[in-house]
């Protein structure tokens, strides 16, 4: 292994010293070239160079989240400050150069842990080019943030990192014909970065294995009361140090949102896995339906119905039949039962093995203040019971139990915005458990945060 002195990091050193002196280049001259020439918004020509920057700053408190227990000292207590600068450069309205760089670090309270003032990293470093040769055909390479939907199998590229980057290296082709587009893409993402420099590198673990992936994914927008989307997905899952087993994992799946009525959307989407897992077949079924109701009346309250089904292991089978959450390991459902889900599968944000249908309320007393209260009524889609083998009984270890009762999750959001760059917001999450759990694993769960950013 090469040590910080090495040829190759003094390599990386100068790598990213020269682009860093280019990225500040390109939003000096953005600066000069709008004041010169007057490409801006009042001008009305389209800017070549574009610039900008994000500051957030939260504080998050975890208490019970990861054992349930009130004995463990396993409380969180810490502030977040993520820095992000970005610059692009669009020479043509078909040709456009993006880069993003980005530090995040931590203050902890609890518990002790030293200060770090984290990597400065290329969270994207892309480019893009449309209508090639005339075609509708539009090609994106390099490191870019993905979505797909809403996030249910396509957000997070590298989700140890938390919130602090959700990209993927990839490579896109895309089709689009009014309404419609067609997606081709292929990526790579490594459990640590292993394709751009850092400054100040932590070698942060983004995954616990090296993913690669492949799949086609259709949107269609043209029908006059429905959005449809359909994919087909392939991932690889493959650990050097074999604590995972190897998944070759075959994803289908499609999402229709309907108004069927004036006030009312219903959202639906579905998948089916198969592949397999180590040296064991594997099949999963994951899906959600809810509708969201707009009442015309004061407060413009929203009301939400819906629920969540994420197939689980049976155990005593030789198949393995969970829901692999693919690139979805991210808060989508709450930011506290992620780390519960860590005593659960090793693993943060690992959502599978869940039935939870929910309630939602949403209110805007004024024009910036939106508030949002849910309710997560969480059952296991399999409940891990004790079974026998040919030498013993098994039973799951604690903090899991037998039961199917997962346990009540409410969450309650107070989002602001103050004015067109400043925007914050309050949340408390709490999660009470059921029998899904031991008996000495079941005191209440709590989530505290606030947070503001500022974007420019």
């Amino acid at each position: 292994m090469r040590g910080p002195n090495s040829s190759g990091g003094r390599a990386g050193r100068f790598t990213l010293a020269l682009v860093l002196s280019i990225f500040i280049m390109l939003i000096l001259s953005s600066v000069q070239i709008a004041a010169r020439d007057g490409t801006d918004e009042v001008g009305g020509e389209r800017q070549v160079f574009k610039w900008g920057f994000s500051e957030r700053v939260r504080q998050a408190y975890i208490m019970n989240g990861f054992d349930l227990d009130n004995d463990s000292a396993d409380d969180r207590n810490y502030v977040r400050v993520r820095t992000k600068l970005w610059c692009s450069y669009e020479p043509t309205d078909d040709l456009m150069l993006y880069a993003g760089l980005n530090n995040e670090h931590r203050h902890y309270f609890k518990p002790d842990v030293d200060f770090e003032i984290g990597e400065v990293i290329f969270e994207n470093l892309y480019i893009k080019a449309k209508n090639i040769g005339g075609s509708p055909v539009t090609v994106i390479a390099g490191r870019q943030n993905m979505m797909h939907g809403e996030g249910f199998i396509f957000m997070d590229g590298g989700p140890l990192d938390g919130s602090r980057t959700g990209y993927f290296n990839a490579l896109r082709v895309i089709l689009e014909k009014g309404e419609r587009s067609l997606e081709f893409h292929v990526l790579s993402n490594p459990e640590r970065d292993e394709y751009l420099p850092r400054m100040n590198s932590r070698r942060q673990r983004l995954i616990e294995w090296d993913e690669t992936g492949a799949g086609v994914y259709y949107t269609e927008r043209s029908l006059r009361s429905a959005d449809i989307e359909a994919y087909y997905l392939f991932k690889r899952e493959e650990d050097d140090g074999n604590a995972f087993p190897k998944t070759d994992l075959h994803t289908i799946g499609a999402r229709i949102e309907a108004s069927p009525l004036e006030r009312l959307v219903l959202t639906a989407e579905g998948a089916y896995q198969t592949g397999e897992r180590g040296d064991n077949d594997r099949t999963g079924y994951g899906g959600y339906l809810y509708g969201t109701y707009r009442a015309p009346m004061g407060l413009a309250p929203e009301l939400t119905a819906g629920v969540i089904y994420l197939s689980g292991d049976d155990r005593k089978t030789g198949e393995f039949e969970g829901w692999d959450p693919l690139y979805s390991r991210w808060p989508k459902w709450s930011e506290l039962y992620i780390y519960t889900l860590v005593s659960e599968y090793g693993l943060p944000s690992y959502w599978s093995n869940l039935f939870a249908p929910h309630v939602g309320l949403g209110l805007k007393p004024c024009k910036r203040l939106t508030l949002l209260a849910n309710a997560y009524f969480m059952r296991a889609a399999q409940a891990q019971e004790c079974y026998e083998t040919e030498d013993a009984t098994v039973c799951p270890l604690p903090p899991i139990g037998t039961g199917e009762d997962r346990g009540l999750l409410t969450t309650l959001w107070i989002k602001w915005s103050f004015t067109k760059y400043l925007t914050g917001h309050l949340l408390w999450e709490r999660f009470k458990p059921g029998d899904f759990y031991s008996e000495d694993n079941r005191e209440t769960a709590h989530f505290l945060r606030w947070e503001f950013l500022f974007k420019y």
